[in-house]
């Protein structure tokens, strides 16, 4: 059986959608004949694209076409819709040339939503070429077009309808649609008049690659020299406009003083600058590029607390990527969301709930898990519980498989 991924984001990228669509491939790898990868050269969370052309790669059974993509120089509605139908165009030639691997199933990850007429052609083409049924899946890693207007990188009603009308039109014409999350999920569903199309694809971990390491045992804290006596509070992911970075900068002024508490922050993306620029000076933060995924596990497990500074207006929309390895991990989190939200029933459970973006609120919650030992073991340890009953990577995708051979 041959299946083709179209995906805008894959391996190498280490966060966000490509890392949960690259492990999801090479697992699947494993399990059937071929796996074609229609995707992007690599060019995020930096938005720069070393080699921006057509390629062919391969490995083992894998193969993967990247195709080049407009990359905008400055990110704002125009320039992402813009991004986003790059890749429907330019990926288009290489979907009908993939026709020839005779696929059975196909697999659209959003984002991007403007990828769908692609497989919906092929699924057209091969009826006609080969007279047997291709099936077609969307996956949404996250809703990432009604998020857009949500922070008003996309504006305009009347351009939202449109979206949302090509949307609904199109989702309905697929086989499956599958979510990573529950408040995804009904936002989905409402969309749909085949309610049992939709189903739930979580995003996994493998916990045992997150075991607690010593202090002593961690080349972080020599690497950068940090102070072992010191409480390190991260955040590590994607600067964007998802995150209340505002928020997170006046915590980290009102905690300046606190010499038992030290921030660390990785990564990279358009808001990056800000935080070199804003904190500049402050002696109680570092600010790093993302490590190798090789040493992860000590990335995350230098940390004494982990912040989720997603903003409140997007919470059902997406999932941050870093969530479950910080669980695996065994460390509490505090994080921006409402209780009946996918992220808040997490934050239950596992960290600190805010219902406002307020510094003040993030710094207190920051003090409370400090000084209170017991209540930072306990959300450890019913994070990792969590995490091991319902994100578990073999267990997931082993319901995934089933469903793929239940086709």
């Amino acid at each position: 059986m041959t299946i083709i991924f179209n995906a805008l984001n894959f391996h190498p990228e280490i966060v966000g959608n490509g890392k949960y669509t690259s492990e999801t491939v090479f697992w699947l790898s494993q399990k059937f004949e071929r796996v074609i990868v229609i995707t992007t050269n690599p060019y995020y969370p930096k938005w720069v694209c070393d080699s921006n052309k057509y390629k062919k790669e391969s490995f083992k059974n894998i193969t993967i076409f990247r195709c080049p993509v407009y990359i905008p120089k400055r990110i704002n509605g125009f320039t992402k819709v813009v991004h986003y139908l790059s890749f429907f165009i330019f990926s288009l030639p290489i979907n009908l040339y993939a026709l020839k691997y005779t696929p059975k199933i196909i697999i659209t990850i959003c984002p991007t939503i403007f990828s769908i007429p692609n497989s919906l052609l092929i699924k057209f083409l091969n009826k006609i070429i080969y007279k047997k049924k291709l099936f077609t899946w969307l996956h949404y890693q996250d809703l990432e077009i009604e998020a857009a207007f949500k922070l008003n990188v996309i504006r305009g009603k009347f351009l939202r309808k449109i979206i949302l009308f090509f949307e609904k039109i199109t989702i309905n014409q697929l086989d499956l649609i599958s979510t990573i999350s529950d408040g995804m999920f009904n936002r989905v569903k409402v969309k749909l008049r085949d309610k049992k199309k939709i189903f739930l694809f979580p995003n996994f971990v493998d916990t045992s690659s997150f075991k607690l390491k010593t202090k002593s045992d961690n080349p972080f804290y020599e690497e950068l020299n940090l102070s072992k006596e010191k409480k390190i509070v991260m955040f590590s992911g994607t600067f964007n406009e998802k995150i209340s970075y505002k928020v997170l900068i006046k915590t980290i002024r009102i905690l300046q003083k606190r010499e038992d508490i030290f921030f660390l922050l990785s990564g990279e993306g358009p808001k990056k600058k800000i935080f070199l620029e804003s904190l500049m000076g402050y002696k109680n933060i570092k600010v790093t590029e993302f490590q190798p995924i090789e040493k992860l596990h000590f990335w995350i497990n230098i940390a004494d607390i982990h912040l989720i500074p997603q903003k409140l207006s997007i919470e059902d929309l997406v999932l941050p990527s870093k969530l479950l390895p910080v669980l695996a991990s065994s460390k509490p989190i505090i994080g921006f969301a409402k209780k009946e939200s996918a992220l808040g029933k997490i934050l239950e459970i596992a960290g600190i709930r805010i219902n406002e973006e307020d510094p003040l609120l993030l710094a207190n919650a920051i003090i409370k898990l400090i000084e209170d030992k017991s209540l930072g073991k306990k959300l450890s340890k019913n994070g990792k519980k969590y995490v091991t009953n319902f994100h578990e990577k073999e267990m997931v995708l082993n319901k995934v498989l089933h469903k793929i051979r239940n086709l």
